[in-house]
């Protein structure tokens, strides 16, 4: 099975040239209007001389519930949890809205792994936004100009580093003993571990989980 991307966001922050540059064709249309996607659009995209699945989304909305904008982030909505990531997308010239703050949360709850995004990032006027974007708790945006091509190294980086992660679970999966391959090695890491006195007044937690699950930023909020 391709590794699966989708690209969200609110409206007209750049999701669909985005979209376009990592499938290097103009296959979605671009307008400096917002709304103009009304629906997904799924192409294959390669990196590495490996394929992937790049899903392009209808911004994320809040309207009402029999609208088409609903029904579209609806479909977005579906896009982004069924993919194994997602970039999340926010625009550095007009800065963090209170859609953004919104949406960040959303994407929290809902996808597999996020890699976030500070679009528009060519020249000085988009720094102040670039810096904000840190606010949302998704950690520190790569800046992108995805119009430009700026940062475009950067983010395949990312998309590849969560592809071979991605393929090593799976293979993972596939292998009889697990993840591990030797059961010793948890045998021994559990009769290694301290037992702690429930009598302790210190109450002692461990944050675990896989890469990128962002396990920093809860310690950080925590």
């Amino acid at each position: 099975m391709l590794f699966r991307l989708s690209i969200v966001g609110r409206p007209n922050v750049g999701k669909s040239t985005l979209f376009n540059r990592l499938v290097g064709k103009k296959l979605a249309i671009v307008n400096n209007l917002a709304g103009v996607t009304r629906d997904i659009k799924e192409a294959e995209a390669k990196l590495n001389n490996k394929k992937y699945i790049v899903i392009d989304t209808a911004g994320l909305e809040d309207a009402k519930k029999d609208s088409l904008q609903n029904r579209m982030s609806s479909l977005s909505i579906m896009a982004m949890s069924s993919a194994h990531a997602c970039i999340f997308v926010v625009d550095s010239r007009v800065g963090i809205t209170g859609a953004d703050y919104t949406y960040a949360a959303l994407v929290r709850r809902k996808a597999k792994n996020v890699i976030f995004v500070a679009n528009k990032a060519e020249g000085a006027a988009a720094q102040p936004g670039i810096y904000e974007a840190s606010a949302l708790g998704l950690g520190n945006p790569i800046a992108v100009s995805a119009e430009h091509g700026i940062g475009i190294d950067q983010l395949n980086e990312k998309i590849q580093d969560l592809m071979n992660f991605n393929n090593a679970f799976e293979n993972s999966l596939n292998n009889k003993d697990g993840i591990f391959e030797d059961d010793s090695l948890i045998e021994n890491t559990l009769s290694d571990t301290k037992v702690l006195n429930p009598k302790e007044t210190n109450i002692h937690i461990s944050v675990i989980g896989r890469p990128n699950s962002g396990k920093s930023t809860l310690i950080n909020r925590i």
